[in-house]
């Protein structure tokens, strides 16, 4: 199974295929490298898991 580069997360072989370069995934809906401005983008994972619901 691909992980995630930044943090280390699995991810699955078609996210990599679609979102990664080359197979590999440097940012994933699990990690907070999609930090924009000092808030993660509403609707990804990461904002819900920051938010804690």
């Amino acid at each position: 199974m691909p992980t995630c580069r930044s943090c280390g997360e699995e991810v699955s072989s078609k996210y990599a295929r679609v979102c990664g370069v080359d197979g590999v995934v440097t940012d994933c809906p699990w990690c907070n490298s999609q930090v924009r401005d000092g808030q993660p983008p509403s609707g990804t994972l990461y904002h819900i898991r920051a938010e804690g619901v």
